[in-house]
């Protein structure tokens, strides 16, 4: 949860700079001909940090165990696709001509 919150937190400047480029007539947030320092401590830097902020929360999660609070649910062999009841061809028979 904390982990979420500090990502939140530095996708802040990451949503300025985007907004920057787009409605700033500035030659600094130009995407061609900007500044390069502007991009990297406004974009770049954060989200390697968001990266490595949820590649280590993931690492350091344990996995949850199959089964391990869940409900199981039955499988039923009479639903429309199991291939049995109304819905299957064999259930359904076509008359025959007379010839």
């Amino acid at each position: 949860m904390i982990a979420i919150l500090v990502a939140l937190l530095l996708l802040l400047p990451r949503i300025i700079y985007v907004l920057l480029v787009d409605f700033a007539n500035s030659a600094t947030f130009n995407t061609t001909i900007g500044s390069i320092f502007a991009q990297l401590g406004m974009a770049i830097i954060e989200e390697f940090i968001i990266v490595i902020i949820f590649v280590t929360v993931g690492i350091l999660t344990p996995a949850a165990r199959s089964g391990a609070g869940r409900q199981q649910i039955p499988l039923s062999n009479q639903g429309p696709l199991s291939g049995a009841g109304k819905y299957s061809a064999e259930s359904q028979q076509v008359p025959r001509q007379m010839v």
